[in-house]
């Protein structure tokens, strides 16, 4: 595998997210028994969103620059004992704590300070509905960037299903929390001080706890850390149960947080 067909595969990611017709959504919020106004509403949305999104630099180097980084360090860097995919894994760990949940709190965020949500309010949109529009969009971009690391890795077999299936229920729990944090925030300067020191834990205390017992003990009750350890054992599959219980229990207690913030933003 060359340099090109890494980026070559990256550009069909990019394609596909730019291309979105908001179909997943329209398949989910009808499931969520939302009406027809509300399903055509957050799928043009979601469209929309995603041209915009693919153009807006800051928003797309959040996707971008793990996976890159992923490709550089384990082309260029030759370290003797360390396995092939190495830095692959380290990486993909850091990418799933950092990338969705900043892309989602920073575009809840920037549609309060515009107003959008107040409109949604007054069409009566529920929080899943809301939720599923924005999150949908977030987690396909994200798993476009799982994909270009996996890809990279050279996963083959029940490893790339393992691979992406890991990152996914990272990527969904990071939306969540992102979720959380944008609706609790009343402007993009909040939600900025917010997520930034939560992504600098959720994205670095599971690699630092790679090299130190005592910050281990501490992110293994993160569910990136719970991430980062199953795909440093993606071939052993070990303790899956309980890093999965983890993981759930974080999802939750996000799900819960945003419940709440949109629940409250409604009443004001």
């Amino acid at each position: 595998t060359n340099d090109n067909d890494y980026f070559a595969f990256f550009d069909f990611c990019i394609d596909t997210v730019q291309c979105l017709d908001g179909t997943a959504v329209k398949v989910l919020l009808h499931i969520f028994g939302a009406n027809d106004v509300i399903v055509r509403r957050h799928a043009g949305g979601l469209e929309k969103k995603g041209k915009e999104s693919v153009k807006n630099l800051p928003v797309l180097i959040q996707f971008i620059i793990f996976p890159v980084m992923a490709i550089v360090m384990s082309r260029f860097v030759e370290v003797p004992g360390l396995e092939p995919d190495y830095f692959i894994k380290i990486f993909a760990g850091m990418f799933v704590g950092m990338s969705p949940l900043v892309a989602t709190a920073s575009i809840i965020s920037e549609e309060k300070s515009q107003g959008t949500l107040r409109v949604l309010f007054m069409s009566n949109v529920k929080s899943v509905e809301y939720l599923l529009a924005i999150g949908s969009f977030v987690f396909v971009l994200s798993m476009a960037g799982a994909g270009v690391m996996c890809f990279a890795g050279a996963y083959t077999g029940t490893d790339i299903l393992k691979f992406l299936g890991i990152l996914a229920l990272g990527i969904l729990t990071s939306v969540l929390i992102g979720a959380a944090i944008g609706a609790f925030s009343p402007n993009q300067m909040v939600a900025t001080s917010l997520m930034t020191p939560l992504m600098m834990v959720f994205a670095f205390l599971p690699m630092i706890g790679n090299f130190n017992e005592n910050v281990k003990k501490v992110s293994r009750f993160l569910y990136s850390g719970q991430i980062d350890f199953l795909i440093g054992n993606i071939n052993t599959g070990e303790n899956e149960l309980s890093a999965l219980l983890i993981i759930l229990i974080n999802a939750i207690i996000a799900l819960v947080l945003f419940a709440l913030a949109y629940r409250n933003l409604r009443k004001v």
